[in-house]
């Protein structure tokens, strides 16, 4: 259950960052992502967020939308490989702090208990 409610949801804002991130970086428009709905909105600059806990509910979903796309195949393609390329460093991330943190319970005699 907390995976669905915390890590799917944070993989997910992952993914929708990276493209956010790719967008702004090969262009000069705004981007937008959303995960899990739009209840609550955060607007930086040319970055916008929108979130909502609806996703607990039912497939924890999300998009990215910008206003233009990037000139040329390969930055396009960067745009679209972005995503997944930030879904893999945050669940690299993951997996690390969670050895990290089961070696250092398993110090102590401890384990974790998932």
């Amino acid at each position: 259950m907390a995976v669905w409610l915390f890590v799917v949801p944070a993989l997910t804002l992952a993914h929708e960052f990276g493209h956010a991130a790719a967008t702004l970086a090969f262009t000069d428009g705004s981007a937008t992502f959303v995960v899990g709905g739009e209840r609550w909105r955060w607007t930086r600059g040319r970055i916008a967020v929108r979130f909502g806990l609806g996703g607990w509910r039912r497939w924890w979903y999300g998009f990215c939308r910008y206003e233009t796309l990037p000139n040329g195949r390969w930055r396009e393609l960067a745009v679209h490989l972005a995503g997944p390329a930030a879904t893999t460093a945050a669940l690299s991330v993951l997996v690390l702090a969670t050895s990290v943190a089961d070696a250092a319970w398993a110090r102590f005699g401890l384990h974790a208990a998932f």
